[in-house]
């Protein structure tokens, strides 16, 4: 894909980080209002932590990795962080149960899961059916319980943190490496894998960039699960590309309605946009601006209501 040069996606994150250091990258909100700000230089120093607990493990290129996880910025550095050490994200639907996650696991050959405390009963109960999975990874735990005797067999992320380097060695990564691999829905037969690039990535990054016009003064609102490659590569790749600031959510049916009485006074989405996307208008509480939910402008650009009311959140009275 020669229009997209021949930068691997380390190589642009690198890129941005050193035009865009200490803009705001991430802002993210947790259902108790907790709001996390990350600019591109400690999102990267985060993500080369996070890489360097993979290699300390073992991990190397081309190994496979299942990311299963809620949207959280530790979901991200988990992403970049397996992207830099030229290793593949295998992103799972938070939905799908054991039988599922067992298909996954298996036929990617995984040798590792990145997950956060609500999933791992989960994992514990598959996991003998799984050999080649060797490691798995713990985000966004909560400091208030006894991790290490509650999860004995995991890394806990949060603990090895402060002690690893955050210099990655370099990584021979060409832009036709794989760096990702994402199942289909499988409404006909069993999920298919899809394997997606580097220049894939970075194509999606560069179209979305320039489709919507977005500038460094834009604030793109995440609400798209981060697991699905339409966040992965309309809400995040341009993001980096433009060099703008990702707003990561995690929108309720019921917070969506009640941002919406709040900010229109009614349930139903503003008049005169397209009745195919659900959207909504919010306000974050430490940004002093709107961000309009799929209205292409300087606070934000399209996104679809990502439901998750049916999945009970423990992680957000603590983490990393």
């Amino acid at each position: 894909m020669d229009c997209i040069g021949t930068k691997n996606l380390r190589q642009v994150l690198e890129h941005k980080v050193k035009q865009f250091g200490d803009k705001e990258f991430i802002v993210f909100e947790d259902r108790q209002g907790n709001v996390i700000t990350h600019t591109y230089n400690q999102f990267d120093e985060m993500v080369n932590k996070y890489a360097n607990i993979l290699l300390g493990k073992g991990i190397k290129k081309n190994d496979k990795i299942v990311v299963h996880m809620l949207n959280a910025p530790e979901y991200l550095f988990s992403w970049f962080a397996i992207a830099k050490i030229g290793a593949v994200m295998i992103p799972t639907n938070v939905f799908s149960g054991a039988f599922e996650m067992e298909y996954y696991l298996e036929f990617s050959e995984s040798v590792a899961v990145i997950t956060e405390p609500n999933f791992m009963e989960m994992f514990t109960s598959i996991l003998p059916k799984c050999p080649r999975v060797k490691h798995i990874f713990l985000a966004r735990t909560s400091p208030v319980y006894p991790n290490n005797k509650l999860y004995p067999t995991a890394t806990i992320i949060a603990d090895v943190l402060k002690d690893t380097p955050t210099e990655v060695p370099p990584s021979d990564i060409g832009i036709e490496d794989d760096v990702m691999m994402l199942f289909t829905s499988g409404t006909t037969a069993r999920p298919k894998a899809v394997q997606l690039t580097h220049a894939n990535a970075i194509f999606a990054g560069m179209f979305g960039a320039q489709w919507w016009k977005v500038t460094p003064a834009d604030r793109h609102f995440i609400v798209l699960p981060l697991f699905h490659v339409n966040g992965q590569f309309i809400s995040v790749m341009p993001t980096i590309t433009a060099g703008a600031t990702g707003c990561v959510s995690r929108l309720t049916i019921t917070r969506y309605t009640n941002i919406n009485n709040k900010i229109s006074g009614s349930g139903s989405p503003p008049a005169g946009l397209p009745g195919w996307v659900s959207f909504s208008f919010y306000r974050f509480r430490q940004l002093d601006q709107y961000m309009v939910h799929g209205v292409q402008s300087n606070q934000a650009l399209a996104g679809i209501l990502y439901i998750e009311d049916n999945i009970e959140d423990t992680c957000d009275d603590g983490g990393e």
